[in-house]
C-alpha cells in the first residue's frame, strides 16, 4: 500500500521539477516577478521541513543546508530534491504501528502534502501568465 503513496508522491513531485525546468527557460524580467516566485517555491520547502523536522527524518544541521538553497531560484531544484528524498523515506517508515507524527495514516500526509505543493504551483501559474 506504501508504494502507491509514494509513487503519488514522486508524480506530483515531477511536476515541481517541470515546472522549474519550464522556469530555467522562460525570461523572468521583474525582479519583484522572481521575488513572488521564489516566495512560492520557498512555501512548498518550508512545508515539507516543518513535517520532516517534526518527524525526526533530517538533522537541524540538514534541513540547515537546504534553506540555503532556497534563496535564489536557480538552487531551488536542489532543496526540493533533498526534501523529496526525504519524505520518501519518511512515508517507506510509515507501516501500521508507526504513524506519521500529525496525522492518521501516510494517505493522509501524502494527500496534505500534495495539496499544498499544488495549491503553490497554481499560484506561481498565475503569477506566471498575469505578472502584473
Amino acid at each position: 500500500m506504501t508504494n502507491r503513496y509514494i509513487e503519488a508522491w514522486k508524480a506530483n513531485d515531477h511536476i515541481n521539477e517541470a515546472l522549474l525546468d519550464y522556469l530555467s527557460i522562460i525570461p523572468i524580467k521583474s525582479k519583484k516577478l522572481e521575488a513572488y516566485l521564489v516566495q512560492e517555491f520557498s512555501r512548498i520547502l518550508e512545508v515539507r521541513l516543518m513535517w520532516l523536522e517534526e518527524n525526526r527524518v533530517l538533522t537541524i544541521d540538514e534541513v540547515t543546508a537546504i534553506k540555503l538553497d532556497q534563496e535564489e531560484l536557480a538552487r531551488f531544484r536542489f532543496a526540493l530534491l533533498k526534501s523529496r528524498d526525504a519524505i520518501t523515506r519518511l512515508i517507506e517508515r510509515c507501516t501500521s504501528e508507526q504513524r506519521i507524527k500529525g496525522f492518521k495514516s501516510a494517505m493522509d500526509f501524502v494527500n496534505y502534502l500534495v495539496c499544498t505543493d499544488s495549491e503553490s504551483r497554481n499560484k506561481i501559474v498565475l503569477l506566471l501568465t498575469y505578472p502584473n
